[in-house]
Order: structure tokens, then sequence, then C-alpha cells
């Protein structure tokens, strides 16, 4: 009974460590039309405990990330090269209760287009074993309009309007448009709508900048716009 009692206490400290590392945004969005020029994504690390942590990070390449990309990442300490993809042993991150580290992934495009699916893990031990945050799989970078080859819309140019707005926006005229999904500048993803010509209701949302993305059914992007929000 003393053993099933030790390792249900073990699993339960090890769930309580792991909620609180926290990652915002929990996944990695890059977009860009730009394969010129180096493109990031920042993610606030923030510690909601009340004692000291310390974490080692690792970048995940999916398997379709472009050969030709480089991917770098910046921690707290240091901006490291093209092709590190862990945390060295020897430098941790030391985070404080309630405080915010600022991380990066970043992507030279090296004057290629494409897509990748890329995220971060977080470990509070050098080995790598124990693993206390993540963001999500399904992050990606894009760079360029890879659907150009497929899709032309040159023909029936989508309306997104008024920019800036300030409670209700509207998006019409889009081919094979089933999603509509409105990011904040760290890419969180915080409405979608799902049918073409409704109105976007803005009126709970900061003043701000804002990403309006449209998918087709397949999920692949069709549009990016960017919307500035201003309240009355």
């Amino acid at each position: 009974m003393l053993k099933y009692c030790t390792l249900s206490i073990m699993v339960l400290v090890s769930l309580v460590c792991k909620s609180q590392i926290k990652i915002m945004p929990d996944k990695v969005i890059i977009e860009s039309n730009d394969s010129s020029e180096y493109q990031l994504c920042r993610l606030l690390i923030s510690n909601q405990s009340n004692t000291i942590d310390t974490i080692w990070w690792k970048m995940i390449k999916g398997p379709n990330f472009p050969k030709k990309w480089g991917l770098h990442f910046d921690d707290n300490n240091v901006q490291y090269p093209v092709g590190l993809y862990s945390c060295p042993k020897t430098k941790p991150n030391i985070i404080y209760p309630n405080q915010v580290l600022i991380f990066a992934v970043n992507v030279v495009p090296n004057e290629r287009n494409g897509y990748g699916n890329v995220w971060v893990e977080l470990y509070n031990d050098k080995e790598f074993q124990n693993l206390v945050a993540t963001t999500r799989q399904d992050g990606y970078i894009m760079i360029g309009n890879v659907l150009s080859d497929t899709k032309q819309y040159e023909d029936n140019p989508y309306k997104i309007y008024p920019n800036p707005c300030n409670s209700t926006l509207y998006v019409s005229n889009v081919i094979d448009l089933q999603e509509v999904d409105i990011y904040n500048a760290l890419g969180e993803k915080l409405l979608s709508h799902y049918t073409q010509d409704q109105a976007i209701d803005f009126t709970g949302l900061p003043e701000g900048l804002y990403y309006v993305i449209g998918k087709d059914k397949y999920k692949k992007m069709i549009f990016k716009e960017r919307v500035f929000h201003v309240q009355d």
C-alpha cells in the first residue's frame, strides 16, 4: 500500500509541476510572403508557481519541414545559431515565480517558399526526460503563397472591410471560403466564423492589430490580411 501511495504522490507532483509552466501562444505560427528576410514567432514563458524553476528547451521540426530553410531559437540567455535544436545542458533558463520570459522561433527562408510544422517542448531536466510544457504539434511556418499553383482569385477578389474597424468586420466575395479565423499579434486564435458573408463582431476585443485568415474546407489558407481594431 505504501508503494502505491508513493507512486500516486509522485504522479501528482509531476502533474502539478507540469501545469505551472505555461507557453503563450499555444502554437508556433509564422506566415509571410517575404522569403528574403528572417521571420519570427515570440513565445511568452510564464512560471505560475511559487517556486523557482529551471527549464531546457527543444525545437522540433515536422517531417514536412523544408530542408533549405534555416531555423534557430532565442531563449532568455542566448540567440542560438541556425541548426541548434535543443538547449545546451549547461545553459538552462531560470524562471522565478510569476516571471515571464520571452523566447522566439526564427526561420530564415533562404529565398524559398514552403510550409512546415514546428513546435517547442520545455523540460525541467537537462536529459530531456520530464516534459513540463509544449506548444501544439500543428504549429506551422508558411512562407509565400504556396496555394498559388492550384487556386486563382484574380477574377473574383475578396473584400475585407472596413479597415480599420471599430465594431463589425465583413468578409465577402471569396471562392471556396469555409472558415475565417481572427488571431492577435501573438498568434493566438481569438475568433472563428464558418460561413461566408457573415459579420464578425470585434466589439469584445481590445484595440490593436489582428490577422484575419481565410481557409477552405481543407484548412488551407486562402488569404491573410492585417486589420486594425479601434474603439469609438
